[in-house]
């Protein structure tokens, strides 16, 4: 985190798709003088609105969001870009003396956010690509094994199946010398402010998998293969980061093929529950953040004082 930013005006509300974050950061924005900083990594990219569960553009009139609709699918909306641009955001946002609200789910953004970068190589387009078809192939627990066998570290640190992850873990070694010892590190734990407004939404696993399959449900009927058939109609290459979104990447290949659509929904509800699994394991990772349901999170936030009070109609929101 950059030292430029003041911890006790940046809160954090994160956790895995579905849990209610949108909804409780509305409620946390009519209350307090809050910005909203964008903490999704699909959310950055224009024409990607349903299958993200963005704002309206109604809402984001009234309450004030950073890093959405600022780049196209077919650019690179890499983590260092995504850190550059959030320290950015937050500073400006502190220095008029507003609240940064730190809002989304993708993990390893926050992590690095707050402990800094992995000390490794630039990416590898070429090595990342082989090693991407070796695990569509052999399958990612191969991948995995082999990495426990030279940096057990790294293998232990990594869940076999975040592919991404494990590619990377390869990418570090194979550019280290033959003595170095294990791939990336963190730095130490960002120390969790004394205000306690770095939350993670803890949700049980069977509540979150009903609440996915209702909200990609919702999703089909607000027009999101429509959506999706728009950004294929600009016949553009999606950047390797864009083209991570479950849902498009699955609704993109069936608005092509056509078909029975009903066993595509079930593979992206099912594809979002797996990616909902492995966004719960990061957030117990994350020893910066403080777990809590949904209700207790609300309670802790909007009974937090010492904050001028915006008058914000709330039924606008």
């Amino acid at each position: 985190m950059d030292g430029a930013i003041d911890p006790n005006t940046l809160w954090i509300l994160t956790g895995p798709t579905a849990s209610g974050k949108t909804a409780l950061s509305l409620e946390i924005a009519a209350r307090f003088p809050v910005e909203i900083v964008n903490l999704d990594s699909m959310q950055v990219y224009r024409g990607m609105d349903i299958g993200t569960s963005k704002a309206s553009r109604e809402i984001r009139s009234r309450v004030p969001h950073h890093l959405i609709d600022v780049l196209d699918p077919n650019e690179s909306g890499h983590i260092a870009w995504w850190i550059g641009e959030a320290n950015r955001a937050i500073i400006d946002i502190q220095k008029r003396g507003r609240i940064a609200l730190l809002v989304g789910g993708t993990m390893l953004y926050l992590k690095s956010f707050l402990r800094g970068m992995d000390s490794g190589p630039p990416p590898d387009e070429d090595f990342r690509s082989a090693m991407e078809e070796r695990a569509r192939v052999e399958g990612a627990a191969v991948l995995h094994q082999e990495l426990a066998r030279i940096d057990i570290p790294a293998a232990l640190r990594i869940p076999p199946g975040d592919v991404r992850r494990v590619i990377r873990a390869f990418e570090i070694l194979k550019f280290k010398s033959a003595g170095a010892q294990g791939t990336s590190h963190w730095q130490t734990p960002a120390k969790r402010p004394t205000h306690g407004l770095w939350i993670g939404l803890d949700i049980p696993r069977q509540e979150l998998r009903r609440r996915i399959a209702e909200t990609v449900q919702k999703m089909i009927r607000e027009g999101w293969l429509e959506e999706v058939r728009g950004l294929a109609a600009a016949d553009l290459p999606w950047s390797r980061e864009a083209g991570q979104a479950i849902g498009y990447t699955l609704l993109r290949e069936y608005a092509a093929t056509g078909g029975n659509q009903e066993p595509v929904i079930e593979r992206i509800i099912q594809g979002t529950c797996q990616f909902a699994k492995r966004q719960q394991t990061w957030l117990r990772s994350i020893s910066e953040l403080q777990l809590l349901p949904w209700e207790q999170a609300r309670d802790l936030f909007l009974g937090t004082t010492g904050f001028p009070t915006l008058q914000v109609d709330q039924s606008s929101l």
